[in-house]
């Protein structure tokens, strides 16, 4: 029995000491960090380069959108004035005085010709027509 127990601490202690590790050293595992700290750096750049490019480009979309909205609310406001200085016509031919009075276009501050690189006009006319709503048309869905 004493030969029994003597066998099987000796395999559990050879078993044991196959299967150990040591553990790595503090230099070892200083280099791995290091290691690692450095890839994160350069996901960190890369992300900020990325968000940095998507910052601008919504900028960018946000700025012909406003411009889109600007020109296009100079265009209908135009188009209600052509129509009011009908009806004044109307009213003063008729012999009363006009409702309206006299129309001033809106300025839109460029933001026609910037856009449409000068394909949307507006202005006042008379009567009304649909030539700048169909050339913002053109230009926001081709």
């Amino acid at each position: 029995m004493k030969r029994i127990a003597v066998a099987v601490a000796s395999l559990a202690l050879g078993a044991g000491a196959g299967t150990a590790h040591a553990a790595p050293s503090p230099q070892a595992q200083i280099a791995k960090l290091n290691a690692e700290v450095s890839a994160l750096q350069k996901s960190v750049k890369t992300l900020q380069a990325d968000l940095k490019k998507q910052t601008t480009e919504l900028t960018n979309t946000i700025n012909v959108f406003s411009a889109i909205d600007a020109c296009q609310t100079a265009v209908v406001a135009d188009a209600f004035q052509g129509t009011w200085a009908i009806v004044d016509q109307l009213e003063v031919a008729a012999g009363k005085p006009a409702v309206w009075g006299p129309q001033a276009a809106v300025n839109d501050f460029s933001a026609c010709s910037i856009v449409s690189n000068n394909t949307v006009t507006h202005g006042i006319s008379t009567p009304a027509n649909v030539t700048a709503f169909s050339a913002l048309i053109t230009l926001l869905h081709g």
